[in-house]
């Protein structure tokens, strides 16, 4: 999963005016009291909540010879679940700021995806097994990176591999903790869908297929959908469970922020594997916003959707 952080300072300035008026009666003429004017309390105009680009489910197509895809893919009990389960999550009480803090965080947050997905798994008759190993590693420093973590691919923020999720660390400290906070969960709860995918079969099939494609074109087209039903699946798991992670007032709009500013195109050279900003966009925030895996059939999607 790829990171771009950016910062932006929003500032809102309030001002308030208050009036004073002054009334003299003249005691030798009787003159009427003028009639007070109500005072009228304008109703608040309701912020309009933002629009849920609820995905429903694409029909199966019927795929030619050549471009049939397997139906463990395509129609994977895993999408059939409702609604990720809430669960309790103990994080800690700040962004984490320093290379241990942030393993803290990540072992702390694998457990509560472990507990919302372990459920949705079951009941679609897969086998459950947990996470086996979080890690941090710095690209900066391949010398010492652990051995579970060797040979990270490039740019990346995170991978996943053989039931091990690793971390580029030094990607979410910087200067602006609420948003790396933001980033990071994003791209934790991504990675984990690839565990998701590994679960149910969903990564074997596409590996096989993979590597039977006969264009480059068809192969990265093929990626994007398997990058971006993990990033709907981690949206999911937080759309799920905002209490657990306080995601709510400017929590929650970082959290959106990061689900809109994300991108192949921010790379050079640009490499179409990830999707593009408008297609990750669509697909984590459809995830957010419907906490289910229903919504998150990208191998049945149309072209346009998986750019």
């Amino acid at each position: 999963m790829l990171k771009t952080a950016g910062v932006a300072v929003l500032a809102i300035a309030v001002a308030a005016v208050a009036g004073v008026a002054t009334t003299h009666t003249d005691v030798s003429a009787v003159v009427p009291a003028p009639t007070p004017t109500p005072t009228v309390t304008p109703t608040p105009t309701p912020t309009p909540r933002p629009t849920v680009p609820y995905v429903t489910p694409t029909p199966i197509p019927t795929f030619t010879v050549e471009a049939t895809r397997p139906k463990v893919i395509v129609a994977n009990r895993l999408y059939s679940q409702g609604r990720v389960p809430a669960v309790p999550c103990a994080l800690p009480d700040r962004s984490p700021l320093t290379k241990a803090e942030l393993l803290s965080y990540a072992r702390v947050m694998v457990k509560c995806l472990d507990r919302a997905w372990k459920p949705v798994v079951i009941a679609a008759k897969l086998k459950f097994r947990p996470v086996a190993l979080v890690e941090v590693y710095d690209s900066r420093k391949p010398a010492a990176t652990p051995r579970a973590c060797e040979d990270p691919p490039k740019r990346a923020g995170a991978f996943y591999i053989d039931d091990k999720i690793c971390i580029n660390w030094p990607e979410y400290i910087g200067d602006f903790p609420i948003r790396d906070e933001a980033y990071f969960r994003d791209t934790f709860a991504h990675e984990y869908g690839h565990h998701l995918q590994n679960l149910a079969g969903i990564l074997d099939s596409y590996e096989l297929g993979h590597r039977k494609k006969r264009t480059k074109a068809v192969q990265l087209e093929d990626e994007r959908r398997l990058e971006l039903q993990a990033n709907c699946l981690g949206g999911a798991f937080l759309g799920a469970n905002r209490a657990s992670f306080n995601l709510f007032g400017t929590n929650w709009l970082e959290q959106e922020y990061v689900a809109k500013h994300q991108g192949d195109e921010l790379y050079t050279p640009v490499i179409r594997d990830h999707g593009s900003g408008s297609s990750q966009s669509y697909w984590t925030l459809a995830g957010l916003y419907n906490a289910s895996p229903s919504v998150c059939n990208t191998f049945t999607a149309p072209p346009h959707e998986v750019e």
